[in-house]
């Protein structure tokens, strides 16, 4: 959470060499939070401001694909609660972490 503090604050900063930095690290930080729909917006951020960047885009290729996945193996509707299940229960579906070898890393 403080991370993401900070991040919000270089997006914001006058001058800043390398713009796309901050949203690279705020996606990192949602994807361990396994709060993917909010990773893949910052991915898309950094892609806007790099736009030639192959690790960018192959991310966020991986992430709609997990996305993808996900709504086709997940069940609509919690059996306890009633409601859609939430993005950060997908990683439980998975055999092995998505993100062991992500080009971000």
């Amino acid at each position: 959470k403080e991370a993401l503090r900070w991040f919000q604050l270089a997006k914001k900063a006058p001058l800043y060499q390398n713009r796309e930095y901050p949203y690279i690290n705020s996606g990192r930080v949602y994807l361990m939070k396994k709060q993917y729909r909010s990773a893949l917006k910052e991915f898309h951020l950094a892609k806007d401001l790099a736009p030639f960047s192959k690790n960018l885009v192959d991310t966020i290729n991986k992430i709609e694909d997990l996305l993808k996945e996900s709504e086709h193996s997940i069940p609509l509707h919690s059996p306890h609660t009633g409601i859609k299940n939430s993005i950060g229960d997908i990683n439980s579906d998975f055999n092995e972490d998505p993100w062991k070898d992500s080009p971000i890393n």
